[in-house]
């Protein structure tokens, strides 16, 4: 089949009109006017022909992934599905994040050191719901960095809507109240 789209999609309108009348019911786009029994016994057939044929499927699957392990692999390391792609496609995120804000690695790596800008906590290594991961703090209306905070800090200026005056309530609430 053609890779250019237009060449594609013309290649493919000519195949359906050579061979409309060939196509089975689910091909044509029928299937929703088969009535509940209809579908419930198409279902049923092909559960029966999944259990008689399940070995033969792995066996067939198996074979298929041991042949062509390295194209599987590589396939799962660019999308990002093993250990090693994950690691490279998180750098390659943080990479980009950092460029958005005009900061280098340099400033990342000084950010870790010093711990989080509002409870000087340190940062974790890993995915961002832990409480103490590195997060990005960004105005969202104009995109402006404002600094590195762990992700709980984060979290509390954005549930105060990044407005100051909720977050001083909050303070004296909490000072007001006894332990």
């Amino acid at each position: 089949m053609p890779r250019d789209r237009e060449k594609a999609r013309t290649y493919s309108h000519e195949w359906y009109q050579r061979n409309k009348d060939r196509l089975s019911k689910a091909q044509k786009g029928r299937i929703s006017e088969e009535t509940s029994e209809e579908r419930e016994a198409r279902l049923a057939h092909c559960r029966a022909r999944y259990q008689r044929n399940k070995k033969a499927h792995a066996e067939q699957g198996k074979a298929h992934y041991l042949k062509n392990r390295e194209v599987i692999l590589l396939k799962q390391k660019a999308a990002g599905r093993t250990p090693e792609g994950r690691k490279a496609k998180n750098a390659s995120r943080l990479r980009t994040k950092l460029r958005k804000y005009g900061l280098t690695m340099l400033d990342y790596y000084a950010a870790r050191s010093l711990g989080c800008e509002i409870c000087r906590d340190g940062f974790s290594e890993g995915p961002a719901p832990k409480s103490n991961a590195m997060a990005m703090d960004h105005d969202h209306d104009s995109g402006r960095f404002r600094g590195f905070l762990c992700n709980a800090c984060n979290f509390v200026l954005g549930a105060a809507k990044n407005n100051p005056g909720i977050l001083k309530k909050a303070a004296r609430y909490l000072e007001t109240q006894p332990c």
